[in-house]
């Protein structure tokens, strides 16, 4: 029983990172698109 208690938790950290590692790439995703569009703008003006 402790055994499958500790792999929850190891399943559950990994998720964690997982998780994490991906909202890390949507944040880098749309502020390359934010900056993306700013400079754009800047152009124009």
């Amino acid at each position: 029983m402790l055994f499958v208690r500790e792999s929850m938790q190891q399943w559950r950290a990994f998720r964690g990172y997982f998780n994490f590692q991906l909202n890390d790439k949507k944040i880098a995703k749309a502020q390359c698109l934010f900056s993306n569009k700013y400079h754009i703008t800047q152009n124009i003006a």
